[in-house]
């Protein structure tokens, strides 16, 4: 189980009392994004890296939870995932990602956490 689904599923056992991030947290959810934007430069074209683009989209969206309607802290690479590919089920959205992380203009350079 990755690190994302143990936060899912905490968050759904536990509600408010569940949504949290330990740093170590934080840190496996980098690896998490690092991995999915690995994967996806991998491919040569979009429809290839559709299935990774949908998985990045659903851990956008566990952060984008965390972040707004609990106010965790995330890091600022999560935090541009959340900002950046907000609208993941949108085809178009994905094809900008999918530009962006073949660019490598995704993840942008790190930044202090917020």
């Amino acid at each position: 189980m990755t690190t994302s689904e143990d936060i899912r599923n905490r968050i759904i056992s536990a509600g408010r009392d569940g949504a949290y991030l330990r740093e170590d947290e934080r840190e496996a959810l980098d690896h998490e994004i690092d991995g999915f934007v690995s994967r996806i430069r991998q491919y040569d074209d979009l429809s290839a890296a559709e299935e990774s683009l949908m998985e990045l989209g659903q851990l956008e969206e566990l952060l984008a939870l965390l972040l707004f309607k609990y106010h965790a802290e995330v890091s600022q690479k999560q935090k541009s995932l959340v900002r950046e590919f907000d609208r993941s089920d949108d085809p178009r959205a994905r094809a900008l990602m999918f530009r962006a992380i073949k660019e490598g203009a995704f993840p942008g350079p790190e930044k202090r956490q917020c």
